[in-house]
């Protein structure tokens, strides 16, 4: 058996739950050992930021499904556009059933209930020490060129932070709540919502959402 406390690992965590970081955070320690590296965070964006870091990027992430703002789904498909080795877990507290779909679509590797701490770190072992993805999910590989190929054209035309911007505006979000989701300034969201109106042939952001929603939004989220 691998002896898992000789090992240097990285261990991400995404998850809004106050409750449940300390308890995940100490089940890995205790499974991994103290030479792993763990970091957690309480919202997409940050998550994205530290995995496309190459001094924070972790070899697994655990991403919560259901996250306000930018959510699990749309943070583990954008780390995968632009990632083609890192493991991404879904977590839950819902159904696991209710979120199969999602999680293979956007390009996870695997899906489990956080309240089994267990079975989280034995899903994070597995991929640690095979790669291999829970049978119908992709392995980390196939989902980047999966997605990235998806979003080629979108790309071209929105880019990953302006996507991000005008998904949460169809949420319903005000300028102030992107820009304090964000950690930017308010002009800083209106700036990009005038590149997204232009781009998209906008006469203003709620046009600009009805037009991502019904049109561009699907091609960015297919799966």
């Amino acid at each position: 058996m691998i002896n898992d406390q000789q090992y240097n690992y990285s261990i991400g965590v995404l998850d809004n739950d106050s409750l449940v970081l300390p308890i995940l955070e100490h089940a890995l320690y205790t499974r991994f050992g103290t030479n792993t590296t763990i970091w957690t965070v309480t919202n997409g964006i940050d998550a994205i930021d530290k995995c496309t870091s190459i001094d924070t990027k972790p070899d697994v992430l655990l991403c919560d499904m259901s996250l306000e703002g930018i959510s699990g789904t749309e943070t583990a498909k954008s780390i995968h556009q632009n990632n083609d080795a890192l493991s991404i877990i879904g977590i839950t507290s819902f159904s696991l059933h209710a979120y199969y779909k999602q999680a293979i679509a956007c390009g996870m590797q695997a899906l489990v209930k956080k309240s089994d701490v267990v079975a989280v770190c034995n899903t994070v072992d597995k991929l640690l020490h095979t790669g291999i993805p829970e049978p119908g999910f992709d392995n980390p590989t196939e989902a980047h060129i999966r997605l990235s190929r998806e979003a080629q054209s979108l790309a071209l035309l929105l880019t990953r932070k302006e996507a991000l911007i005008i998904e949460q505006v169809t949420h319903g979000m005000s300028n102030q709540d992107i820009a304090d989701q964000m950690e930017i300034s308010i002009n800083t969201v209106k700036t990009h919502l005038k590149h997204i109106c232009l781009k998209l042939g906008a006469r203003d952001r709620t046009q600009a959402a009805v037009i991502w929603v019904k049109g561009y939004k699907n091609e960015y989220n297919q799966g």
